[in-house]
């Protein structure tokens, strides 16, 4: 298993004690543990990467191995979305049958790789939840609204139906050239 984050601090951060903690509860023994590498590996010759992505030689890490499952982590953001996924790490998967995951909420702007992949029915399955459906939240909607209140947003808020309810949403506001047809660039 491969798990990419955006740098290798953030996923350690997020996920390097949280499988341990899984694979310890399932029952499986861990063999080797090298946290400063991101490395796991299990007794029975199964192993765990945890990777950043912050730079060409980091995606140029990945290629050789033959992955079961890969999981990218905020998709939305990750640099070379595109060619990490089409040139990098599906030629990894083939050999196993291996499955991706990607996961995040929608990037603030149009027009990414992702929203292709987000809207393309043909591609992959989607899920999609948001903070009403998080176990851990109780009373979601005086959160939800606490939220709002805090930080001057509405129900229609591209931020808060983003972020807090797992929209696809766009913040075209938040461009500086909006994607128009007058903003195109022409020889006059």
């Amino acid at each position: 298993v491969l798990v990419i984050g955006l740098t290798q601090e953030t996923v350690m951060k997020l996920y390097w004690q949280g499988i341990l903690d899984i694979l310890d509860a399932l029952g499986y023994p861990i063999q080797t543990a090298n946290k400063s590498e991101g490395f796991m590996q299990l007794e029975n010759g199964s192993f765990i990467s945890l990777k950043g992505n912050n730079s060409v030689t980091d995606r140029e890490k990945f290629r050789g191995f033959h992955w079961d499952l890969v999981v990218i982590d905020e998709a939305q953001s990750q640099p070379c979305l595109a060619n990490l996924i089409n040139d990098i790490i599906e030629p990894t998967l083939i050999d196993k049958a291996g499955q991706l995951f990607l996961s995040g909420s929608g990037p603030r702007i149009r027009g990414t790789y992702w929203e292709k992949l987000w809207n393309d029915d043909k591609i992959a399955s989607k899920y999609n939840w948001n903070l009403s459906q998080n176990p851990y939240i109780k009373n979601y909607e005086k959160v939800l609204d606490q939220i709002k209140k805090d930080k001057g947003l509405t129900d229609t808020s591209p931020l808060f139906q983003r972020e807090y309810l797992g929209l696809p949403v766009y913040d075209d506001d938040a461009q500086v050239y909006r994607l128009e047809a007058q903003n195109e660039f022409d020889d006059q």
